[in-house]
């Protein structure tokens, strides 16, 4: 059981009140963990400890399991958590969740040190994958944002080149900028329905390039398939992290490699929620990244 600081339903951290007798070899009261909120069915070839995020079954605490980030309590099993450093607060501990996420989408496209990499989107998610790049070698990092306030989130986050996919040729301006190649990889972090931004991260990558959609999406989306084929890129997509990638988020800020503390942009109380945190999402999406929820 955890009292916790949470930016989401499903992303939290917390510090232990409560350990199971089960568990009390690995775990004791007053450590600080981040929750990794995925579960799968445990009986499935995908429900290895490195892989329940393929399980056909898998949901997340908070969001389609038990209560999670906005519960007074929240009781999760040994493998669900990870040790917090002494030097990573909980609500930086509270943003392993979504920056799990962007880093295992930069590891799963295959980025190499020292390539050049295309982001679609400066959103949470693409911010952290901005933030994931950079720690992970890109040399080159361009994004495309349309929102003036995320083009500044986007900029912060690490990305060089900051184009309007409304007034800039995205696709055009990504070749200019890799000398005539196209970005190594491209990642989708803004999923538009209409297929817009996918396709314009499979046109904007060079030949043998890699595309990773991060996006989910309820619809089925219109892909270009001639311009993937006819250079043979590759495209790709994830779903969520594993533990690997937890870890090594973690290990990542407890070196700063990778910063968070500018992605909260908002620290409220639990009695605040709606006004302070849902309504403000509502009416001031742009400007915000995470909004951080405290439990005293």
């Amino acid at each position: 059981m955890y009292r916790f600081l949470s930016a989401h339903r499903h992303e939290y951290s917390g510090t232990i009140v409560k350990v199971g007798s089960k568990l009390q070899k690995s775990w004791k009261v007053g450590q600080n963990v981040a929750v990794e909120p995925d579960f799968g069915c445990g009986a499935c070839n995908q429900c290895s400890p490195e892989g329940r995020n393929t399980c056909a079954k898998m949901g997340f605490i908070g969001l389609s399991g038990p209560s999670g980030g906005l519960g007074q309590y929240s009781a999760v099993g040994g493998e669900n958590i990870h040790l917090l450093p002494d030097n990573i607060p909980l609500d930086i501990g509270a943003l392993v969740e979504p920056l799990a996420v962007a880093w295992h989408a930069v590891r799963i496209s295959g980025l190499k040190p020292g390539q050049s990499a295309l982001v679609m989107g400066a959103g949470p998610i693409g911010a952290s994958t901005i933030r994931s790049l950079r720690a992970l070698g890109a040399k080159t990092v361009i994004c495309a944002e349309p929102s003036k306030a995320r083009q500044a989130i986007a900029r912060a986050s690490g990305a060089e080149h900051i184009l309007n996919p409304i007034t800039d040729d995205v696709v055009a301006r990504c070749f200019e900028l890799t000398g005539g190649e196209g970005v190594d990889v491209a990642l989708d972090a803004a999923g538009l329905a209409s297929g817009i931004t996918l396709n314009t991260a499979i046109k904007a990558t060079k030949a043998g390039g890699t595309i990773t959609n991060i996006a989910i999406h309820n619809d089925l989306v219109p892909i270009d398939l001639v311009s993937l084929y006819m250079r043979e890129r590759s495209l790709n997509g994830i779903i969520g992290y594993t533990p690997q990638d937890f870890r090594e988020v973690i290990e990542a800020l407890a070196a700063g490699k990778m910063q968070g503390d500018d992605m909260i942009t908002g620290r409220i109380r639990l009695d605040d929620l709606v006004e302070g945190g849902f309504h403000e999402l509502l009416n001031n999406k742009d400007s915000h990244v995470k909004i951080m929820v405290r439990h005293e």
